[in-house]
C-alpha cells in the first residue's frame, strides 16, 4: 500500500490540513528563488518547494508554517513512501528552509500529520486534530487523532477519536471551526454520494463529538470532495472535480450562512488552473494552496495569492460623564494565540485608525493612562476582493470605570458569621474557630450572641475573600491615576466608604463587644472592649473591621505607602438591613469606591 499522498496522486485522494490564520502578510515573491525559468504566478519558490511533493500548508501561531512533504532529505526519512510534516518560519518577508517538525505530536506516530488547530480564547488551551495511517496493504486504515496542550505544558499523548467518528475505511483531513464547535473531514465510508465525501461533526455539551453527518448533495457529488478548510469568518473551502466534470481538481468556496453555507462557487484563476489545485488554507490576507501546475519545482508545490484588500478599523473612544478626560492611549489587535498583530496610538480626542488582516478573529483592546482598566471587543474582520474594507468600532467609557460598588447580587452569601463582626475570610474563619475551641468565645453571656460557624461557612469564606479582593484590585489599579499628572487637576483622592449592616435578630442585654479597644482617630471610631452590643454597634464594627481588612491588604502593596495620603476612608454602621432579602444575607457590608471628581479633568 502506497503512502497517503501517493494514494492521492494515483487515485484522487488527498490529506490536507487547515490552520489558524494570523496577521502576517506574505512577502513579495520577487525575491524568491524559483525552480523554473518560467515560474508560475504565486509559487513560493525553491526554499519551500522541492522536486518532491509539498502540500497541505497550515499556519500555527504568528509565523509558523507546517508543510506536508515527501522530500526525503528534509524529513530525514529512509522510507520511500512516507510523508512527514515539516516546519518553516516566516522571517523578514520570506520562509525559512523547512525542517522536520519536532515540537508537535504530529510526527510521533508513523505516517501521521495534517493537523487542524483550535485555541480556546478563555483557557488558551490548544487542540490539534490530525490523521494517522495504520496497517499496510489491504489492512491500511486512516483515522483522526487528537492531542491538546495547555499553556506552559507539553502536548498530551495522541488519542484516536471515538469509533462513532472513525470508520474502518479512510477518515482524514480534519478541519475545525474557528469557535471549535464543529469539525469537518473527508471520508470514503459507505453511504456517501460517490468516492470521497465531506462529513461534519458537532461539539456536544460534554465536549464530545456527535456522529458524523454527510454534508449532502449541495457540497458532495459523484466525484471526490476533499481537503476542507474553514476560514476565520466561517467560509468553507475544499477541492472537487465536480466543476470540471472529472477533469481536474478545483478549489471552491461557500460563504457562511445563517444555517450552514451558501452555494459553493468555483474560485477564479490564478487560484485555479488546468492542473490539480488542492489544500486551500489562509495565511493572513492570502490563500495558500498546493498545485501540480506547470512552472513549479516538481510534483505538487505550494502557492499563495493575495485575495483581500486592506482592512481598516476606524473608531473612537466615547465618554459621557467625563467629557474632557484625556483619552490618549493605545489600541491593539490580538489574535487567538495572544499575539499582538497590529497596534496604533489613540489621540487625546479618542480617535484611532488601525490596519488589520482580513478574515480573522481578533480581540481589539483599548488602554490609556487616564482611563482605568481595559476595554475589549471581539470582532471578525471582513474581506473584499475588489476594494478596501472600512470597519467602525467604538468604545464607551462609563462612570463605572471610576467607581466601584460591591455587587450584592453577585455575592449572595453572608459576609459575617452570625453575631460576629470580622469579615468571614478563610483566615478569619480559622481564627474564630480557634477561639471557640479554646473557649475564648461563646462560653458566657457576654459572647454567646456569636454563633459557632458551621461547615457551610467554608464555602462562604472563599466568596467573601473574592469579593474583598475585587475591591482591593480596583483600588490598586487606580494608583496610576494619582500619579499621572495629565489625568488630573487639583486634588487627587480615592474615596472609600464601607457601610456595615446587621440582620434583624435581637441581641440580649448581657451581650458585649469582646474585641480589643478601638481608638481610631482617622476613622473617628472609638469603641471600648466590653461596650454593650446592639445591632447598631455590630453594623459599625463590621464596617470598621472590613476597612481594617482592606488596609491590611493594601499595606502589603509596595505602592501603598506612596499613595496612602491620597486615600480617604469612612466606616459607617447602618444598623439593620431593611432591604427584602434573606436574613443571613443581611449580615453584610456595602463597599463604595470612587475617584474624587477633582482627580480627573471634568471641565468643572
Amino acid at each position: 500500500m502506497k503512502s497517503c499522498f501517493h494514494r492521492i496522486c494515483s487515485s484522487a485522494y488527498i490529506l490536507s490540513l487547515c490552520g489558524i490564520v494570523t496577521a502576517i502578510l506574505l512577502g513579495a515573491c520577487s525575491g524568491v528563488k524559483h525552480c523554473s525559468s518560467e515560474p508560475a504566478e504565486g509559487n513560493l519558490g525553491s526554499i519551500v518547494n522541492s522536486p518532491a511533493d509539498e502540500f497541505a500548508p497550515v499556519q500555527f501561531g504568528k509565523s509558523t508554517l507546517l508543510i506536508s512533504s515527501t522530500n526525503k532529505e528534509r524529513q530525514l526519512s529512509k522510507s520511500p513512501n512516507d510523508e512527514a510534516v515539516l516546519i518553516s518560519e516566516f522571517r523578514n518577508g520570506f520562509f525559512t528552509l523547512p525542517t522536520i517538525a519536532k515540537i508537535f505530536p504530529i510526527n510521533d506516530l508513523p505516517n501521521s500529520g495534517y493537523p487542524t488547530f483550535y485555541v480556546n480564547p478563555m483557557t488558551k488551551t490548544t487542540e490539534a486534530y490530525f490523521a494517522v495511517r495504520t496497517g499496510s496493504g489491504v489492512k491500511t486504515d486512516v483515522n483522526i487523532f487528537t492531542s491538546s496542550r495547555k499553556v506552559g505544558s507539553d502536548w498530551t499523548k495522541p488519542q484516536a477519536l471515538d469509533a462513532n467518528i472513525n470508520s474502518p475505511t479512510w477518515d482524514d483531513q480534519p478541519t475545525i471551526s474557528p469557535d471549535g464547535t464543529y469539525l469537518i473531514f473527508s471520508s470514503d465510508r459507505a453511504g456517501g454520494l460517490g468516492g470521497i465525501d465531506l462529513y461534519i461533526c458537532k461539539r456536544m455539551s460534554d465536549r464530545s463529538w456527535s456522529k458524523p453527518e454527510n454534508l449532502g448533495s449541495g457540497f458532495n457529488s459523484e466525484y471526490d470532495e476533499f481537503s476542507p478548510y474553514i476560514s476565520p469568518d466561517g467560509t468553507l473551502y475544499y477541492s472537487t472535480k465536480s466543476f470540471s466534470a472529472g477533469k481536474d481538481y478545483d478549489i471552491v468556496s461557500a460563504s457562511k450562512a445563517e444555517t450552514g453555507w451558501g452555494i459553493p462557487k468555483q474560485m477564479p484563476a490564478p487560484i485555479n488552473s488546468e492542473a490539480d489545485d488542492i489544500s486551500p488554507s489562509w495565511w493572513g490576507d492570502s490563500l495558500m494552496l498546493a498545485s501540480n501546475r506547470k512552472g513549479g519545482c516538481g510534483g505538487f508545490d505550494l502557492y499563495a495569492f493575495q485575495l483581500c484588500g486592506p482592512v481598516i478599523i476606524k473608531g473612537g473612544i466615547q465618554t459621557v460623564e467625563r467629557k474632557h478626560l484625556p483619552l490618549a492611549g493605545k489600541i491593539e489587535a490580538i489574535d487567538d494565540y495572544g499575539v499582538i498583530v497590529s497596534g496604533s496610538k489613540v489621540g487625546d480626542d479618542g480617535e484611532f485608525q488601525l490596519s488589520v488582516p482580513a478574515r480573522k478573529n481578533l480581540l481589539i483592546r483599548y488602554t490609556a493612562p487616564c482611563v482605568p482598566g481595559k476595554y475589549e471587543q471581539r470582532i471578525t474582520t471582513l474581506c473584499s476582493e475588489t476594494s478596501a474594507v472600512m470597519m467602525n468600532l467604538n468604545f464607551n467609557v462609563k462612570e463605572s470605570a471610576y467607581s466601584f460598588m460591591l455587587d450584592t447580587n453577585k455575592y449572595t452569601i453572608p459576609f459575617f458569621v452570625s453575631g460576629f463582626y470580622i469579615p468571614n475570610t478563610p483566615e478569619n474563619l480559622s481564627d474564630l474557630r480557634l477561639k471557640f475551641s479554646y473557649n475564648l468565645i461563646g462560653n458566657n453571656d457576654s459572647s454567646r450572641y456569636i454563633s459557632k460557624p458551621g461547615a457551610e461557612y467554608d464555602e462562604y469564606a472563599v466568596l467573601v475573600d473574592s469579593a474583598l479582593e475585587e475591591a482591593y484590585q480596583f483600588i490598586v489599579q487606580r494608583f496610576d491615576m494619582l500619579e499621572y499628572n495629565p489625568c488630573r487637576e487639583g486634588g487627587k483622592t480615592i474615596e472609600i466608604l464601607v457601610e456595615g449592616y446587621a440582620d434583624p435578630r435581637g441581641i440580649y442585654g448581657q451581650a458585649r463587644y469582646v474585641g480589643e479597644d478601638i481608638n481610631d482617630e482617622g476613622l473617628n471610631v472609638h469603641i471600648p472592649h466590653g461596650d454593650k452590643m446592639t445591632n447598631e454597634l455590630l453594623s459599625e464594627l463590621r464596617a470598621y473591621y472590613t476597612v481594617r481588612h482592606l488596609k491590611s491588604k493594601l499595606e502589603k502593596n509596595p505602592q501603598f505607602k506612596k499613595y496612602a495620603s491620597s486615600i480617604s476612608w469612612q466606616a459607617i454602621g447602618k444598623g439593620i438591613d431593611e432591604q427584602e432579602r434573606e436574613d443571613e444575607r443581611k449580615r453584610r457590608v456595602g463597599i463604595f469606591i470612587k475617584l474624587s471628581e477633582a482627580d480627573v479633568r471634568t471641565g468643572r
